[in-house]
């Protein structure tokens, strides 16, 4: 495997240099003047008489070579102009993720809003399912004014909530946005 991708890297390096090589002599061909306009008209070269040194060799032209892709796509049947290649796009096109989900909650008033550990479990953006209040309740034991109680939460208590299925979760809850239900 070693020497298949020498043979391609010396085959790569050698035509990379072969055209260096060509552009190389183009480059200089174009930028000296001809000798045939600067010598004096009464030199002449008679046909049986071997070249000088001090003149122009011929110029070598690049063979002519096409490449052609094995497949041209049809831009004429392209469903969208953003496909289209002469249409350039002004800005990349914006995407929005969802914000992550919250790794803290405030406890809420009861009479307003019933805030109990089974009602956060039952909340779409935190596990959307009741019966994991005992995930919110171990998380949280150690802030519980009774730990053996769960059932005594008061308004204002932050409580942390754990990531069960490997969600992100950053910050604290906020009312204001809209977060993505977690999948059960």
């Amino acid at each position: 495997m070693k020497n298949k991708y020498m043979a391609y890297f010396s085959i790569l390096l050698f035509s990379l240099l072969l055209l260096f090589t060509l552009l190389l002599t183009e480059a200089s061909c174009a930028s000296v003047p001809s000798q045939q306009e600067e010598a004096p008209s009464d030199t002449s070269v008679t046909a049986d008489a071997p070249p000088v040194a001090s003149q122009q060799p011929e110029e070598i032209a690049a063979p002519a070579v096409e490449i052609k892709p094995d497949i041209e796509p049809d831009l004429s049947k392209a469903a969208s102009p953003a496909i289209l290649p002469e249409r350039v796009m002004d800005s990349p096109p914006k995407v929005s993720s969802p914000p992550p989900l919250p790794a803290k909650y405030r406890v809420r008033p009861y009479p307003t809003y019933k805030d109990t550990l089974r009602n956060i479990a039952a909340r779409p953006w935190v596990y959307n399912d009741p019966t994991k209040w005992r995930v919110l309740y171990n998380a949280n034991k150690s802030k519980l004014p009774q730990p053996n109680n769960p059932n005594l939460i008061y308004p204002g208590m932050i409580l942390d909530i754990p990531s069960i299925k490997g969600e992100l979760r950053r910050g604290i809850w906020d009312p204001k946005v809209k977060y993505q239900p977690l999948k059960k």
